[in-house]
């Protein structure tokens, strides 16, 4: 798989996971890259950061429904898009979020270098509950 930076035409056939293309659009910037599968070039996932002060940022997410199955060729690439993150961002630490309902994500997040933090309640937009997790470098 190949990461790289994203390009407004990923979006074209790509199916959210979670949520509609609509709803990241004004997350997408010059810190969002593209994971992609190198042999057909499908889009499995668009990853973005933000940096919320020196060395300390977030990351988020956007998992097309195709990236089911793509197991440890996947899990590597996300590692690949953490680690750019990290380097470009210069950061120490990472935080993400991941509603405690999304089981595909929460199983993923360990063999991606997550450590839970701890648990939200009731702080998704719907009322459910969040996991908190981070990844410490520094």
């Amino acid at each position: 798989m190949l990461v790289r930076p994203f390009v407004a035409v990923d979006l074209d056939g790509f199916e959210g996971m979670h949520q509609p293309n609509e709803a990241v659009l004004d997350q997408i910037d010059s810190n969002t890259l593209s994971i992609v599968e190198r042999d057909t070039g499908q889009v499995l996932a668009i990853v973005g950061y933000n940096l919320w002060w020196e060395g300390v940022g977030s990351v988020w997410a956007h998992l097309s429904i195709d990236c089911k199955g793509k197991g440890i060729r996947f899990i590597r690439a996300v590692r690949r898009s953490i680690d750019i993150a990290f380097k470009k961002g210069n950061l120490r630490k990472m935080i993400t979020m991941i509603f405690e309902s999304d089981h595909e994500a929460v199983r993923w997040s360990k063999p991606t270098g997550w450590t839970l933090e701890g648990i939200l309640e009731g702080a998704s937009p719907d009322g459910s509950n969040l996991r908190l997790y981070s990844i410490n470098r520094g």
